[in-house]
Protein backbone atom coordinates (compact mmCIF):
# COMPACT_ATOMS: atom_id res chain seq x y z
CA UNK A 1 0.00 0.00 0.00
CA UNK A 2 1.32 3.50 -0.71
CA UNK A 3 2.46 5.16 2.45
CA UNK A 4 1.01 8.64 1.10
CA UNK A 5 2.52 11.92 2.55
CA UNK A 6 2.47 14.22 5.72
CA UNK A 7 1.82 17.75 6.09
CA UNK A 8 3.39 19.17 9.02
CA UNK A 9 1.59 22.29 10.36
CA UNK A 10 2.70 23.16 13.91
CA UNK A 11 4.10 26.25 12.62
CA UNK A 12 1.01 27.23 11.08
CA UNK A 13 -0.31 26.64 14.49
CA UNK A 14 2.54 28.32 16.15
CA UNK A 15 2.22 31.26 14.70
CA UNK A 16 -1.32 31.50 14.84
CA UNK A 17 -1.19 30.98 18.80
CA UNK A 18 1.18 33.87 18.44
CA UNK A 19 -0.78 36.24 17.12
CA UNK A 20 -3.61 35.74 18.91
CA UNK A 21 -1.37 36.09 22.11
CA UNK A 22 -0.28 39.08 19.83
CA UNK A 23 -3.83 40.24 19.62
CA UNK A 24 -4.51 42.87 22.08
CA UNK A 25 -1.22 44.95 21.71
CA UNK A 26 -1.35 44.61 18.12
CA UNK A 27 -4.85 45.80 18.07
CA UNK A 28 -4.09 48.71 20.24
CA UNK A 29 -0.59 49.92 18.43
CA UNK A 30 -2.82 49.44 14.47
CA UNK A 31 -5.41 51.82 16.43
CA UNK A 32 -3.08 54.03 17.61
CA UNK A 33 -1.28 54.83 14.03
CA UNK A 34 -4.51 54.72 12.43
CA UNK A 35 -5.81 57.74 14.68
CA UNK A 36 -2.02 59.34 14.50
CA UNK A 37 -2.06 59.05 10.31
CA UNK A 38 -5.70 60.49 10.06
CA UNK A 39 -4.83 63.64 12.47
CA UNK A 40 -2.09 64.31 10.36
CA UNK A 41 -4.10 63.76 6.99
CA UNK A 42 -6.26 65.93 8.73
CA UNK A 43 -3.90 68.75 9.16
CA UNK A 44 -2.44 68.52 5.80
CA UNK A 45 -5.96 68.57 4.08
CA UNK A 46 -6.71 71.99 5.90
CA UNK A 47 -3.14 73.33 4.62
CA UNK A 48 -3.75 71.87 1.06
CA UNK A 49 -7.55 73.08 1.25
CA UNK A 50 -8.10 76.12 -1.38
CA UNK A 51 -9.71 79.12 0.63
CA UNK A 52 -12.83 80.65 -1.31
CA UNK A 53 -14.86 82.90 -0.77
CA UNK A 54 -16.09 81.59 2.75
CA UNK A 55 -13.78 79.61 3.39
CA UNK A 56 -16.09 77.03 4.38
CA UNK A 57 -14.11 73.84 2.38
CA UNK A 58 -11.23 74.40 4.67
CA UNK A 59 -13.06 75.04 7.42
CA UNK A 60 -15.82 71.63 7.22
CA UNK A 61 -12.31 69.19 6.78
CA UNK A 62 -13.16 66.64 10.14
CA UNK A 63 -12.09 63.50 10.85
CA UNK A 64 -13.85 60.39 12.04
CA UNK A 65 -12.66 57.07 13.74
CA UNK A 66 -14.50 53.91 13.68
CA UNK A 67 -14.26 51.17 15.74
CA UNK A 68 -11.29 50.94 18.58
CA UNK A 69 -8.64 48.52 17.07
CA UNK A 70 -9.64 45.41 19.80
CA UNK A 71 -12.16 44.07 17.34
CA UNK A 72 -11.49 43.07 13.76
CA UNK A 73 -11.68 47.01 12.08
CA UNK A 74 -10.37 50.06 12.54
CA UNK A 75 -11.39 53.31 10.20
CA UNK A 76 -10.27 56.91 10.15
CA UNK A 77 -11.77 59.31 7.61
CA UNK A 78 -10.55 62.51 6.78
CA UNK A 79 -13.61 64.43 4.61
CA UNK A 80 -15.24 67.91 4.18
CA UNK A 81 -18.89 68.25 4.95
CA UNK A 82 -19.35 70.84 1.97
CA UNK A 83 -21.52 69.46 -0.33
CA UNK A 84 -18.88 71.01 -3.45
CA UNK A 85 -15.82 69.60 -1.81
CA UNK A 86 -15.78 67.04 -4.33
CA UNK A 87 -16.06 69.18 -7.32
CA UNK A 88 -12.83 71.22 -5.94
CA UNK A 89 -11.14 67.82 -5.81
CA UNK A 90 -12.04 66.10 -9.21
CA UNK A 91 -12.65 69.69 -10.63
CA UNK A 92 -15.46 69.98 -13.30
CA UNK A 93 -16.66 70.66 -16.54
CA UNK A 94 -15.96 74.40 -15.78
CA UNK A 95 -13.68 74.50 -12.93
CA UNK A 96 -9.93 72.63 -12.68
CA UNK A 97 -9.12 70.39 -9.92
CA UNK A 98 -7.85 71.79 -7.04
CA UNK A 99 -6.73 68.26 -5.25
CA UNK A 100 -6.65 68.93 -1.41
CA UNK A 101 -7.48 65.45 0.26
CA UNK A 102 -5.76 62.77 -2.44
CA UNK A 103 -2.27 64.85 -1.95
CA UNK A 104 -2.78 64.68 2.49
CA UNK A 105 -3.55 61.10 1.77
CA UNK A 106 -0.45 60.77 -0.15
CA UNK A 107 1.71 62.75 1.94
CA UNK A 108 1.00 60.10 4.62
CA UNK A 109 0.73 56.67 2.91
CA UNK A 110 3.94 55.32 3.13
CA UNK A 111 4.63 56.09 6.74
CA UNK A 112 1.87 55.17 7.55
CA UNK A 113 2.37 51.43 5.71
CA UNK A 114 6.09 51.60 7.07
CA UNK A 115 4.53 50.99 10.78
CA UNK A 116 2.00 48.96 10.03
CA UNK A 117 4.58 46.72 8.45
CA UNK A 118 6.66 47.03 11.53
CA UNK A 119 4.23 46.11 13.88
CA UNK A 120 3.17 42.90 11.95
CA UNK A 121 7.21 42.02 12.02
CA UNK A 122 6.94 42.63 15.97
CA UNK A 123 4.03 40.17 16.06
CA UNK A 124 6.01 37.85 13.70
CA UNK A 125 9.01 37.75 15.95
CA UNK A 126 7.44 37.00 19.41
Amino acid sequence: MPEGFKIDTSEILELGNDFQRAGGRVGREVAAVVRKTTTAVERSAERNAPVGETGDLKRGIQQEIKGSGRGAEITGNVFSDVPYARFVEEGTSRNRPQPWLGPAVNEHEDAFNRSIEKIIEGALDE
